[in-house]
């Protein structure tokens, strides 16, 4: 894509006028119908405008364009993930994940879908794999002592939970989990 319309786009994004920014990547498809990136950055907008189902088709016709970009596979399962859809989610992150195996944010958003289909177990094996890769992410700490409290292991929960607020004293729930119920 032409660096100045990107830029162009991009400045849309950055005011918050999600709108505008959609009204500018659909005419720029009706021009470049192939363009994938246009696809792959309507697809994000919509999915910032809370249209999930036309994010997904948007990176549907990116994977359809380009079936290597690991963008639309980790995007569209977040958009998945967002429709309450955890299966497909879990589908595409497993792609993301095949095609870019060091994605720490792909463990974690695939971690957040199975413990959310209610596999705590598994969920908690791909938030230590994002640990390993991203020893500093307080969203992983966190959401795996969410699934370690769910599971009863209150010890780890809260050693997670204060390793979280470690590396991000603004990480809520962390705090919240660790005070006693009244």
């Amino acid at each position: 894509m032409n660096k100045c319309i990107h830029r162009f786009l991009g400045d849309y994004k950055s005011g918050d006028d999600w709108e505008g920014a959609l009204n500018h990547y659909n005419k720029a498809i009706e021009l470049d119908p192939n363009n994938a990136d246009l696809y792959l950055n309507r697809g994000a907008t919509k999915s910032a405008l809370g249209d999930f189902r036309g994010a997904i088709k948007d990176y549907d016709k990116v994977i359809e364009l380009n079936p290597n970009d690991v963008d639309a596979y980790y995007n569209r399962g977040n958009a998945k993930g967002n429709l309450s859809y955890h299966e497909g989610a879990i589908e595409d992150y497993n792609k993301s994940i095949e095609l870019t195996p060091n994605d720490a944010e792909a463990y974690n958003n695939r971690g957040n879908a199975k413990f959310k289909l209610g596999d705590k177990m598994e969920a908690i094996e791909d938030y230590n794999k994002s640990i390993e890769l991203t020893p500093n992410d307080a969203e992983a700490y966190n959401n795996r002592g969410d699934a370690k409290s769910d599971l009863g292991n209150y010890k780890g929960a809260i050693k997670d939970y204060k390793k979280a607020i470690e590396l991000n004293p603004n990480v809520v729930n962390a705090y919240n989990c660790q005070a006693p119920e009244t």
